[in-house]
């Protein structure tokens, strides 16, 4: 009973000797391609052994302290004193922010996997398609019914065929060396998971020098705002500070301009009334700000005093010789003579209101001469086109005349033809005699309506190339005098704005003098001879200047409108 056992022991160690012992001559390419039908997988898992490799080798090798460096592996976070502990036994839940980065995450690594797949399928097929041409190379270079060289070679004994099948067969041992190197490599690189690794770092590394970048903007706007709210608190302290220098000049002027008064007032006793008058003008806040005691007066020194009084007197006396220069200059002036002209009152307020007077008058005069030049402009286009007009019914007459003139002379010529054939008629006695004159006058008439026909085609095609000369040099006239006559606005146009700018301007001086003079009004008349003669004068001179300016400009204007009709007419 025991031995039956034993027996089929050894049977069983036997077939599994046989199986081991039994030659395989399978190569590698082909233990591939039935691997792949056998199990239907295009991963890089199955390898010659059939056996399945860890795909997350390289990452469980790493340590935590890496992950957690490289951004893969959870950060642990302190226990919070407050939260509560949960019993024994429950589940831990994770929060939707892990949740979220393991998505993410596992996105990202499904995208590189499908990328890899993606590309390992196109090496595959590559490689299919190469082994299969080079196997139907090889069955077509082992098979003797095709390739008649071949045959030859194994029938004959002689050393040059001997010597290439050699050459081939070594040939064909290397590429299967070469063909199972590269296998090898193929499989290590599809087994091998940390190409896959690499590329998820280098999809992180551009991650994070992206937020990078973006924390660095971010940095770089807060800054900017910082300094733009720092610059506008600087132009605020600015303005205030230019604020209160303007205001302490204005106090010290007044203040000069005070002591001055006090100074006169104490040399004339006579004019206290005029300062009494003064400060009963002036409002109780200005009067308390500005009085100033008697004692300070006196602590000034007297030399003080007397520059100043020495100052104020040159000046006056300047005034004096620029005013007496002025009148000399408005007395000797051509222009100051001139018919029509308003004459000027004494008082600047009055010259004032009547050059405001001149300036209306001059402006109305612009408006009619603006509205006459429209008026030519469009009497001249309706002239023009009148003009175009009766041009070409002069051409279309003239047209008709000629035609008329040829069919005169046609009609000429048919009835002398008429009359020619009648005579021949009539007189039969003398047809004999006449037959050769007949058929001459015939000839010739015939030759005549010829010659008028080419004459009409000929007098026909010449009007036409005159007409178009003729058309082209009308146009090329018309195009010059426009291209004048617009020079000659355009420059009338510019003067004219020179003029109204000047006015303009002059305009707005006399505006700002007269509410400065209505303001000034309010106050002494000691304090406005001193300010007010200064004013005066440079308006003056502003004034004259801007008159001979408008002057000038007005000549120059009626001059070139005259010169404008003339050429016109």
């Amino acid at each position: 009973m025991s031995s039956r056992p034993i027996s089929r022991k050894k049977t069983k160690i036997k077939s599994f000797s046989r199986s081991d012992s039994a030659p395989t001559d399978k190569t590698a390419p082909d233990v591939w391609l039935t691997s792949l039908k056998n199990t239907n997988e295009n991963t890089g898992t199955n390898t010659v052994l059939l056996k399945k490799v860890d795909q997350n080798v390289a990452y469980n090798s790493t340590s935590a302290y890496l992950r957690q460096v490289m951004c893969f592996g959870k950060t642990r976070k302190m226990p919070e004193i407050n939260s509560p502990r949960l019993a024994a036994g429950t589940p831990l839940y994770k929060s939707k922010e892990e949740y979220y980065d393991e998505e993410l995450r596992l996105r990202k690594e499904i995208g590189s996997l499908k990328h890899e797949n993606s590309t390992m399928k196109t090496k595959l097929r590559r490689l299919e398609e190469d082994n299969l041409k080079k196997e139907k190379e090889i069955a077509a270079l082992l098979d003797t019914g095709k390739n008649e060289e071949f045959r030859r070679t194994l029938t004959d004994r002689r050393s040059d065929s001997f010597m290439v099948i050699s050459n081939l067969k070594h040939k064909i041992m290397k590429l299967e060396a070469q063909l199972k190197a590269k296998e090898t490599v193929y499989l290590k690189l599809k087994s091998n998971l940390k190409t896959t690794k690499v590329e998820e770092l280098q999809v992180q590394v551009e991650t994070l020098y992206q937020e990078i970048v973006r924390l660095q903007n971010c940095n770089s706007e807060q800054k900017f705002i910082k300094e733009s709210g720092n610059n506008t608190k600087m132009k605020a302290l600015s303005d205030t500070v230019l604020c209160l220098n303007q205001t302490l000049e204005q106090l010290r002027n007044e203040n000069q301009s005070l002591k001055e008064d006090l100074v006169e007032a104490l040399e004339n006793p006579n004019q206290n009334k005029v300062l009494q008058s003064l400060n009963h003008s002036k409002t109780a806040e200005s009067v308390n700000q500005n009085k100033i005691n008697s004692e300070t007066v006196k602590d000034m020194k007297q030399h003080e005093l007397l520059t100043i009084i020495a100052e104020q007197k040159k000046i006056i006396k300047d005034f004096e010789r620029e005013k007496a220069v002025l009148d000399d200059y408005l007395e000797n002036k051509p222009w100051s003579k001139v018919p029509g002209k308003i004459q000027v009152q004494s008082t600047i307020i009055e010259q004032l209101e009547q050059l405001d007077k001149q300036e209306t008058h001059l402006l109305e005069e612009l408006k009619n001469v603006k509205q006459l030049k429209k008026q030519m402009k469009s009497e001249r286009n309706h002239y023009k086109k009148k003009s175009e007009e009766f041009e070409l019914e002069c051409q279309k007459l003239q047209l008709t005349i000629k035609e008329l003139e040829l069919k005169l002379k046609l009609d000429n010529n048919k009835a002398t033809y008429s009359s020619v054939r009648h005579r021949s008629r009539t007189s039969p006695t003398s047809e004999n005699h006449n037959s050769r004159r007949n058929s001459k006058t015939r000839h010739k008439s015939v030759e005549n309506i010829k010659n008028l026909n080419e004459k009409e085609e000929i007098v026909t095609q010449v009007p036409q190339v005159t007409r178009n000369e003729e058309v082209l040099k009308l146009r090329k006239n018309h195009a010059a005098k426009r291209i004048q006559k617009a020079w000659h606005l355009h420059d009338a146009n510019k003067q004219a704005l020179v003029i109204i700018q000047g006015t303009l301007l002059a305009h707005a001086a006399r505006k700002k003098f007269l509410k400065q003079s209505k303001k000034e009004l309010k106050f002494t008349h000691l304090c406005e001879e001193e300010s007010s003669l200064e004013r005066s004068v440079k308006l003056i001179q502003s004034v004259v200047r801007a008159h001979y300016s408008r002057i000038k400009q007005q000549q120059n204007f009626r001059e070139n409108f005259k010169m404008e009709q003339i050429v016109q007419r």
